[in-house]
């Protein structure tokens, strides 16, 4: 419990299944001092952490997100296809075709099976999709492979080896610290005056 609350990034050799079958265990653990505590000395351990819970929740808030007042303004997407396709390069016979991408959800599975296709795609050089590719349109795990295979091609463009790198990136358990600190320190900020950072 500690070492998830001052630690987070210890989630990543645990991993996310091991975190919860440890907050169980945990659960367990404190259940049980709350029951004794209740039985041997007849103190409502229940009602006192419901109203630190709801005390401290005024002012204790570890999730305040700083708010960017001025953020760039974002092209019409008009003048952005625009834009896009005066640079697109045409092919032989002066047309230009077009690629938007849609993928669906569905976790990792899903940020796996994307990240694949692009750069299986991308891997057909008389294809040229990576030139043609216009928009990604995703929602949840998809997102998560689209993005990798943006990042990889901003900071990357023209390296070998990019679905492996990709396929690297994606064995990482990135949900696991957030499970981590799930279940330990946004856990534990209920009942205490103060934040945890």
């Amino acid at each position: 419990f500690l070492l998830l609350t001052f630690n987070a990034e210890a989630g990543f050799a645990l991993g996310a299944a091991a975190i919860l079958a440890i907050a169980a265990a945990n659960t367990v653990f404190f259940g049980s001092v709350a029951v004794f505590l209740r039985r041997a000395y007849h103190v409502p351990v229940e009602a006192l952490l419901i109203t630190a819970a709801v005390t401290f929740s005024f002012w204790n808030d570890n999730h305040a997100v700083d708010i960017v007042r001025s953020a760039p303004a974002r092209p019409m997407l008009a003048d952005a296809f625009a834009a896009w396709t005066a640079s697109a390069p045409r092919s032989e016979d002066d047309t230009m075709p077009i690629v938007i991408v849609t993928a669906e959800g569905g976790g990792i599975r899903a940020a796996h099976w994307t990240s694949a296709v692009l750069h299986t795609l991308d891997d057909d050089s008389p294809l040229r999709f990576s030139d043609r590719l216009f928009a990604i349109s995703s929602v949840s795990g998809s997102s998560f492979g689209a993005a990798v295979y943006a990042g990889l091609k901003t900071d990357r463009r023209g390296a070998p080896g990019q679905r492996d790198v990709a396929r690297r990136i994606l064995q990482r358990k990135f949900l696991a610290p957030m499970v981590g600190r799930l279940v330990t320190s946004d856990f534990a900020q209920w009942f205490l005056p103060v934040p945890i950072q």
